[in-house]
């Protein structure tokens, strides 16, 4: 059978050639990534449940929530320069704006929170919370920071490199919600287990970005 002059053996391994380019490939390992990394806490949901109280939960809920709301906004949403610019040299100079100013938001944080009297916290957020927020600008600032390098690598279409940061951060956070959990430490143990798998994701991030400022060989001002 002929389509448009094309014979359907030709149609289809058109379409098996175009399946297998680098772009794809690299896209389905990145998709596939994000499936296992969203499988990971389903296998180890009957664990954990039976090593952290519902308690311990909600308030790991409270935490996680605070976290994810304060990093979303520690950027003020400069980390899409490393989007924006067409120039690599001005994506790199974007990213590191960027991180100074996450690192300069959980700094402010870390004083408002110890300025705050923790009566105020317990009466918004209840009096379990209170001690668990000395975690909280540590988390907010990896959690930011890992963004902004995320953003970059998605500019340099690294999805390799983000595939593996995606499969490292999920496993690794169940393994240390698990090992930590049998010590039975309480909500703590899910923070630590969190800011450890978040620790590792920003470093190997960090990597990555650091050898593309050493080769693009930067130099820093006040203007760039």
């Amino acid at each position: 059978m002929n389509l448009a002059g094309h014979t359907i053996p030709h149609v289809i391994g058109d379409r098996i050639r175009l399946l297998f380019k680098p772009f794809n490939r690299a896209h389905a390992a990145f998709m596939s990534s994000s499936a296992l990394g969203m499988l990971f806490p389903v296998v180890s949901a009957p664990i954990v449940a039976r090593l952290y109280s519902p308690d311990e939960f909600g308030i790991y809920a409270v935490f996680y929530a605070m976290a994810t709301i304060f990093s979303a906004v520690s950027s003020l949403e400069l980390r899409n320069i490393a989007l924006l610019e067409a120039d690599r040299t001005d994506s790199v100079h974007g990213a590191l704006l960027a991180l100074c100013v996450v690192a300069v938001f959980c700094l402010v944080f870390t004083g408002f929170l110890i300025i705050l009297p923790a009566e105020w916290i317990s009466v918004l957020l209840g009096a379990s919370i209170v001690a668990h927020l000395v975690w909280l600008p540590a988390t907010v600032f990896l959690m930011g920071a890992s963004q902004v390098l995320y953003t970059w690598a998605t500019r340099e279409k690294s999805y390799h490199m983000l595939a593996r940061n995606k499969i490292v951060l999920g496993l690794s956070t169940m393994i240390l919600q698990i090992g930590i959990g049998l010590t039975d430490p309480g909500a703590i143990g899910f923070i630590v287990a969190n800011l450890l798998g978040l620790l590792l994701s920003t470093a190997l991030l960090s990597r990555a970005f650091l050898e593309c400022v050493r080769s693009l060989r930067l130099a820093f001002s006040v203007r760039s």
